[in-house]
């Protein structure tokens, strides 16, 4: 049964997204180092905490490396409160990797897997 034109166009669009994102984070990966996101987080005052997980939210849909985000949590907010910003960080992230994982490829998994 044929799909809704709607559900392509939408596909397409978060492909395009996904692919301008990766653009991006490979364009400025040098603003990804400790000290950087260090001094934007530091910056944005008591938003910090929350602008840190969204970072980390989106991050990972971007194919930007955790570690370095792990560790400027832990400088930035402690071992504790930098371990459960990054968990929360973290979660979020695959969450949304996986979800655009799956409306982008659905079509091509479910086309491959047919067959033997």
């Amino acid at each position: 049964m044929p799909r809704p034109r709607g559900g392509s166009v939408r596909r397409f669009v978060l492909l395009a997204v996904l692919l301008a994102g990766i653009g991006c984070a490979v364009i400025w990966r040098h603003y990804l180092t400790v000290p950087q996101i260090h001094a934007f987080v530091a910056g944005l005052g008591p938003w910090g905490p929350l602008a840190f997980m969204l970072l980390y939210t989106v991050g990972p849909a971007f194919l930007v490396p955790g570690l370095p985000l792990d560790l400027a949590a832990g400088v930035l907010f402690g071992p504790v409160w930098g371990t459960v910003y990054s968990l929360v960080g973290a979660t979020a992230g695959a969450t949304v990797a996986f979800l655009a994982a799956r409306t982008v490829g659905r079509d091509w998994t479910g086309r491959s897997s047919r067959g033997r």
